[in-house]
C-alpha cells in the first residue's frame, strides 16, 4: 500500500501579502552599501512571492530483538498463563522438534514504543509442574539466617559487646589533674616538679564506663543476635522460584526485548537551498501522525509514496538511518510517523535586468540570498576593471573594481585586483626601501672608514647599517596607504627617493647632532673597559708588576691615536712607574743590607737568622730576594768544619765544699770515672769586638 500524505501546494502571495516582504528586502539591499541605493530603489522589480511549505519528519521506530534459538525456561504459575496451555494434558515435545527460527512465533503486540523485555513460550510446549524447588510447599527455608530467623548482629558482629570507647579498652583513663603524669610542675623558670595528689602519683584512675574495658552492644543488648532482615525472624521465605504458588509453567521460551529508536529529517514541498529549509522549520505546528504497516518493508513504502520528490527524499533519509539496526535478530515491529510543518516565502525578481531570487521567513527579519542581483551587476562591473588591468591602467581598474565591491563584497575577481595592485605597491616599497637601505649603508660604511678615527670600526658599520636597512623597510611600508592613490609610477617613485632620502639625513643629523651618537667612540671606550676589566679582575695592584706595566704601556700605544678617555689608564701607568722606581730603591737598599750582614762579625747562625728574616721582610715588597742564597752559601763557606767522629761525653761532675783559705776557691770539679780532682777558675770577661772599619755603632746594624 503506497505512503499517502496529504501536502498542500505552493501558495502564491498577493500584492497586499507581498508588501511586507518587499520593504524588508529593499532594507536588507540598502543597508548593504549606501552607495548602490540609488540604483537599487530605481532598478528593483519584485515580480512574484511564493509561500512554500516545509515538513519536518519524526520516524518513531520500535524495535525487537530475540535470543537466536529457544530453551526450556520455568515461570510461576497464573491462571492467565495456563489458559494458553494447547492441548491441557499433551507431553511438551523435545528441544529437537523445536524449529530453530524463533521469528515464526508471535511475542506480544506493543500499544507503545517504550522499553520493554519478557519471555515469550512456543505454542504447544507449555504445560504445568511441580515446583521442584519448594517439593510444593510454597515456601522455602530462608538461606540467609540458615532457617533460624536470626543472625549475627551486624554492629557487634555477634560478640555481644564493644570496646570501650571512653578508655580505649585498657580499663583506665588518665587523671586530668596532671594530664596522666603523675606530677605537677612548679612554677617560675626551673622549678622542680611535685608529685600528683589527685591520683597519687599514678597518672590513672579506673574507667567508670565499662567492665573491663568491653560495653555491652546496643543493638542486640548483648545477644549478639539481631531477627533476620530477609524473612522477618521466620526462618522461612516465599519460594522464588513458584513465588509461593506450589506450581510452575514450563515450556520452549525465547526473550525478546523491545527498544524504541527515533530518526529526524525535514524537506521543502519543491526543491531548495538548506539556508531556506533550516529557516522554514525553525517554527514549525505539528499536523498529525501516520501509523505506518509492517507487513511491507518501510524501504518500499516510501519509494511507492505519493509526495514530492524533495519530501521522499527526506522519508529516504529516514529509512538510511533504520536500516543500520536492523539484522536476523532484530527487527522492526512498528512504524509511526510523526509530522510539523513550516513555512518559507520565496521572493523573486529583476533588477537592472538582472534576476534575483531571496528567500525570506514569514514574521522575521532573516533573509537568504540564493540569486543575488548586485552580484550579477558585480559581475560585469568586473569584466570591465579586468580589461583595464590588462591594458595597464590601474587607475580605471581599481576603480572599476571599488564599484563591483560595492555591489558584493565578496565578488572574486574584484578582490584580485585590489589584492594584486596591494601587491604591487608593496614589492616597490620593499624593493626601493632595500636599495636605499643598501646605498646608506655604503655611504655610512665609507664616511666612518674615512673620517672616524678608532680602533673598532667593522661593529659601528654593521650596526649603523642594520639600522638603515630596517629603517628603509619599514618607512615605505608606513607610506603604502599613500602609494595606493597614486596611480602614476613617476610620482610613486619620487615620493619614495624623496622620503628616504629626508628620513636619511634627518635621523643622521638628529642622532649625531643632538643626542651626540658616536658609535666608533662608543665601541673603542666599551673595548677598552672590557680589557681593563678582564686584565685588572680585582682592580688596580697597589704594588709594582711586570705584566701590568707591559699591559698599560700597549694599551696607551694602540689608543693613543682614539678619541677614548685614556686618563684612567694613564693613571695606573704612572703608578706602575713610580712602584718600579720605589722596587729598585729597596733592591739597592735590600742589598746592601745583605752584603753588612755577611760581612759583621756576630756569629754564623746570627747571620743565618738575619739573612732569613731580612728575606722575608723584602719579599712581601716585591724585592729580589735570590742573593739572599748565596749570602746563605758564604756565610756557611767561613763556619769552621767539625770532625766527623762524635765527640767524647764528657764526665760528669759533682761539687764538694773545701776548706776556709784567704783566697776564694773554685769548687771543686770530680770525675765520676776517676778520682783526680781539677780545678778551673771562670774566664775573664772580654769587651765585646766591633766590626773592622767601623768606629762606634753600626748603622746598617738594623738587626741590633
Amino acid at each position: 500500500m503506497p505512503l499517502i500524505i496529504p501536502i498542500p501546494v505552493v501558495q502564491e502571495l498577493t500584492p497586499e501579502e507581498l508588501g511586507p516582504f518587499k520593504d524588508a528586502l529593499l532594507a536588507h539591499l540598502r543597508g548593504r552599501n549606501a552607495e548602490i541605493r540609488q540604483q537599487v530603489d530605481s532598478n528593483l522589480h519584485i515580480t512574484r512571492g511564493e509561500r512554500i511549505p516545509a515538513y519536518a519528519f519524526s520516524l518513531h521506530v520500535l524495535l525487537e530483538t530475540r535470543d537466536s534459538k529457544a530453551e526450556k525456561i520455568l515461570k510461576p504459575y497464573s491462571e492467565e498463563a495456563a489458559k494458553k496451555i494447547t492441548p491441557p494434558v499433551s507431553p511438551p515435545p523435545e528441544i529437537s522438534r523445536v524449529i530453530g527460527d524463533v521469528w515464526k512465533y508471535p511475542s506480544e503486540e506493543r500499544l507503545d514504543f517504550s522499553p520493554h523485555a519478557d519471555t515469550y513460550f512456543l505454542p504447544g510446549t507449555l504445560q504445568v509442574e511441580d515446583c521442584r524447588e519448594c517439593y510444593q510447599r510454597g515456601e522455602s527455608s530462608c538461606k540467609a539466617c540458615l532457617g533460624k530467623g536470626d543472625e549475627s548482629c551486624s554492629t557487634c558482629l555477634g560478640a555481644g559487646s564493644q570496646t570501650c570507647g571512653h578508655c580505649k579498652g585498657l580499663e583506665k583513663i588518665n587523671c586530668l589533674r596532671c594530664g596522666g603524669e603523675g606530677r605537677l610542675a612548679s612554677g617560675g623558670v626551673g622549678g622542680r616538679s611535685a608529685r600528683c595528689d589527685a591520683c597519687a602519683g599514678t597518672g590513672k584512675f579506673p574507667c567508670t564506663h565499662c567492665r573491663a574495658g568491653k560495653l555491652s552492644c546496643p543493638q542486640c543488648v548483648g545477644g549478639g543476635k539481631s531477627v533476620c532482615s530477609k524473612c522477618e525472624g521466620k526462618g522461612k521465605i516465599v519460594c522464588p522460584g513458584c513465588l509461593g504458588r506450589k506450581k510452575n509453567l514450563a515450556g520452549q521460551a525465547f526473550r525478546a526485548e523491545f527498544k524504541p529508536f527515533q530518526a529526524h529529517s525535514a524537506g521543502l514541498v519543491m526543491p531548495g537551498p538548506r539556508e531556506a529549509l533550516d529557516m522554514a522549520i525553525k517554527k514549525t505546528t505539528e499536523v498529525g501522525s501516520l501509523n505506518l504497516s509492517t507487513d511491507e518493508s518501510l524501504e518500499k513504502q516510501v519509494a511507492d509514496a505519493i509526495v514530492p520528490g524533495s519530501l521522499r527524499t527526506a522519508l529516504s533519509q529516514l529509512v538510511d538511518r533504520i536500516k543500520p539496526l536492523l539484522s536476523t535478530t532484530t527487527h522492526a515491529v512498528k512504524h509511526r510517523l510523526d509530522m510539523a510543518e513550516g513555512s518559507v516565502v520565496r521572493v523573486s525578481g529583476y533588477c537592472a535586468g538582472h534576476a534575483f531570487s531571496f528567500w525570506m521567513m514569514p514574521g522575521a527579519d532573516t533573509i537568504f540570498t540564493d540569486q543575488d542581483p548586485l552580484d550579477s551587476l558585480g559581475s560585469s562591473v568586473a569584466e570591465a576593471a579586468e580589461e583595464a588591468r590588462s591594458a595597464g591602467d590601474w587607475k580605471k581598474a581599481m576603480g572599476l573594481a571599488r564599484d563591483t565591491l560595492a555591489y558584493s563584497s565578496k565578488h572574486p575577481g574584484a578582490q584580485d585586483i585590489v589584492e594584486a595592485w596591494g601587491r604591487k605597491i608593496l614589492l616597490e616599497s620593499l624593493l626601493a626601501g632595500i636599495l636605499g637601505g643598501a646605498l646608506a649603508f655604503g655611504v655610512n660604511a665609507l664616511y666612518i672608514l674615512k673620517f672616524e678615527p678608532g680602533l673598532h670600526r667593522a661593529g659601528p658599520i654593521l650596526q649603523v647599517g642594520g639600522w638603515q636597512v630596517a629603517l628603509g623597510l619599514l618607512f615605505p611600508l608606513a607610506l603604502t596607504p599613500l602609494l595606493r592613490r597614486l596611480y602614476r609610477f613617476p610620482v610613486r617613485g619620487s615620493v619614495l627617493v624623496l622620503g628616504l632620502l629626508g628620513v636619511f639625513v634627518s635621523i643622521a643629523l638628529v642622532s649625531r647632532g643632538v643626542f651626540g651618537w658616536d658609535p666608533v667612540l662608543a665601541a673603542d671606550r666599551a673595548a677598552l673597559e672590557g680589557e681593563m676589566q678582564k686584565h685588572f679582575r680585582y682592580g688596580f695592584p697597589a704594588v709594582y708588576c711586570e705584566p701590568d706595566l707591559r699591559f698599560l704601556q700597549e694599551i696607551q700605544r694602540r689608543y693613543k691615536d682614539t678619541r677614548v678617555d685614556l686618563r684612567m689608564a694613564r693613571g695606573a701607568l704612572n703608578s706602575q712607574l713610580v712602584l718600579r722606581e720605589k722596587l729598585a730603591g729597596l733592591q739597592k737598599e735590600f742589598e746592601e743590607k745583605i752584603e753588612g750582614i755577611v760581612g759583621s762579625g756576630v756569629s754564623s747562625e746570627k747571620k743565618r737568622t738575619l739573612l732569613l728574616a731580612a728575606r722575608e721582610k723584602y719579599k712581601l715588597d716585591g724585592v729580589d730576594v735570590a742573593k739572599v742564597e748565596s749570602a746563605l752559601e758564604r756565610v756557611q763557606a767561613k763556619t769552621p768544619q767539625r770532625g766527623m767522629h762524635r765527640a767524647p761525653r764528657p764526665p760528669r761532675i759533682s761539687i764538694s765544699q773545701t776548706k776556709k783559705s784567704s783566697k776564694r776557691a773554685s769548687p771543686a770539679l770530680s770525675s765520676k770515672n776517676g778520682s783526680q780532682k781539677t780545678t778551673t777558675k771562670p774566664a775573664p770577661k772580654k769587651a765585646a769586638s766591633k766590626p773592622s772599619g767601623t768606629s762606634g755603632k753600626n748603622k746598617n746594624a738594623w738587626w741590633e
